[in-house]
């Protein structure tokens, strides 16, 4: 599995973490989460986005998981920057829930920060575009 091998590469980091879950969740969700945990056990946890994988895990609430983002930004393109990573994946998080508007907002507001350079940002449109498609293609079928 190519997000083991890219997991590998930097254990200790959590967005490296939260991709490999993902993509474990599609086939057993009770099994990712337990990896997920374990990866998180054996991590440093210096970096901020172990805060999301805390969330993810249910430690943490997601009031929580803004506080600590406030707390951690030490300027205003840190607060970006967390903000483009925690907006997209709470927006992947509820996307798992079925709750397409909440996600839809969510991945709007990752954008909005307008970190071009990070992975987020370009998932984020990617995520927008499929939601959108999904739409027209609702759309289309109440025509017929």
């Amino acid at each position: 599995m190519i997000c083991w091998r890219f997991y590998q590469d930097d254990p200790n980091d959590p967005f490296r973490s939260l991709w490999l879950y993902i993509a474990e969740r599609k086939l057993d969700e009770k099994r990712a989460l337990e990896a997920l945990r374990e990866r998180l056990n054996k991590s440093d946890k210096e970096q901020w986005g172990w805060n999301i994988v805390e969330f993810y895990l249910g430690d943490i609430s997601e009031k929580e998981l803004m506080t600590r983002l406030k707390a951690d930004a030490t300027d205003n393109t840190s607060l970006a920057e967390h903000l483009s990573e925690t907006n997209f994946y709470l927006g992947k998080y509820y996307l798992s829930l079925g709750d397409k508007d909440s996600a839809t907002a969510l991945f709007k507001l990752a954008v909005a920060n307008n970190v071009h350079n990070y992975v987020e940002h370009r998932y984020a449109l990617l995520e927008l575009s499929l939601l959108g498609q999904e739409q027209d293609d609702l759309a289309e079928s109440d025509q017929q």
